[in-house]
């Protein structure tokens, strides 16, 4: 019981069950290969198969296509130099991803929770001299960043604009 994607269509592979084949007959589009022994659907239904798969416990497989394609992933950038005024040392995977920030600079770090996003952010800032740089972060986490801030840099300071301070956003706007 499987379904995978050839082309312009999903094809749908079981053995023969006929309350299978009553369900395959309700999708949009459908039609039965006697040469494959399959039943091939539309790829544009592909809600209706989802749900379909779902429903009926098939497995779905990988894109069936006439060529294999490869794609090349570039290496990433290895950071030159010494990340200044940082009190720790980054992970070689966290300063790749530095290096890659101040490269390309409008970036997204994309990683795992646990793997040191906000490390990365904050050596970002700090190597690029990005001052002054406001986060925006749920609320449960603007401590948590505070935290992350001092045991970075140590000496630079990050204020949380809530209540206590609201007299003084104008000041920071």
């Amino acid at each position: 019981m499987l379904i995978t994607l050839a082309g312009p269509y999903y094809r749908i592979e079981f053995r023969y069950q006929p309350h299978l084949v009553e369900a395959v007959k309700q999708l949009p589009g459908k039609r039965w290969e006697p040469v494959s022994k399959c039943w091939l659907v539309p790829a544009g239904n592909r809600m209706e198969v989802e749900r379909f798969a779902y429903k009926y416990g098939f497995k779905w497989g990988g894109v069936k296509t006439e060529e294999q394609v490869n794609f090349v992933i570039p290496p990433m950038p290895e950071l030159t130099s010494e990340l200044p005024a940082l009190k720790l040392a980054p992970f070689h995977y966290q300063a790749q991803g530095i290096a890659y920030n101040l490269l390309h600079r409008r970036t997204i770090v994309g990683d795992k929770p646990g793997l040191g996003k906000t490390a990365q952010a904050i050596a970002t800032i700090v190597a690029a001299g990005a001052y002054p740089c406001i986060v925006v972060c749920p609320s449960a986490l603007k401590i948590n960043w505070q935290r992350e801030w001092g045991m970075w840099t140590g000496r630079q300071r990050a204020l949380i604009l809530n209540d206590s301070v609201r007299r003084t956003f104008p000041q920071f706007w």
